[in-house]
């Protein structure tokens, strides 16, 4: 039987607030707390939740035959410890049945590579910090925001202990090779490269009723 790997991507990020031309350098605050608690109360009731009992159900239908990945943002993270501690128990919850794997990815869901490597290293390692401390695992996987990558990427990322990337299956770039297998990084046989089945993931995304 085949195998089929799913990764779950959580990302919130913090709300701004309106912002008027009276309150340029008169107010220096631009976060919208009132709205980050509001969004992150009503992701947890109609999403985050029943989504994660659906999993949790699964696991114990199929005895740890059913396996996903989360691939959880810093920010996330943080706004469930202020205002959601039960949806940080949830998560909990599924990682210690050992069928879930959280990956590793920048603690801001940024750019960070494209601009910087050390702020991006340095974003890297505060993720995994606080995935240790939250979960008790140490992710072994690396995502990088909107699965961008190079092989410059992969060396950083090999150097920091991981030992796969998750990146796209870029149909332009593969030319017609498999997608759906683990691809070795040039130079570098210590990192693989796991592949997004765009076709399937959009299939399950936009058209799966």
């Amino acid at each position: 039987m085949s195998s089929l790997c799913l990764l779950f991507k959580v990302h919130q990020p913090y709300r701004l607030k309106r912002y008027t031309n009276q309150e340029i350098a008169v107010c220096h605050c631009y976060e919208d707390a009132a709205a980050d608690e509001h969004t992150i109360n009503i992701l947890s009731d109609e999403c985050y939740l029943p989504a994660n009992e659906i999993i949790l159900s699964l696991i114990a239908k199929h005895k740890g035959r059913f396996k996903v990945s989360y691939s959880i943002s810093g920010t996330t993270l943080e706004l469930f410890q202020k205002y959601r501690p039960d949806a940080i128990n949830s998560f909990q919850q599924l990682v210690a049945t050992g069928c879930v794997e959280v990956l590793a990815e920048t603690y801001y869901h940024s750019l960070s590579f494209l601009h910087s490597k050390n702020e991006f290293q340095r974003q890297v390692r505060k993720h995994h910090k606080l995935v240790e401390k939250l979960f008790g695992v140490s992710p072994s996987v690396f995502r990088n925001t909107e699965l961008i990558y190079n092989n410059e990427l992969a060396k950083i990322i090999g150097e920091m202990g991981y030992k796969g990337i998750l990146c796209d299956g870029n149909e332009s770039i593969l030319q017609g090779r498999q997608v759906n297998q683990v691809y070795s990084v040039p130079g570098n046989e210590t990192v693989g490269l796991l592949l997004r089945n765009a076709s399937l993931s959009d299939d399950i995304a936009f058209r799966f009723d």
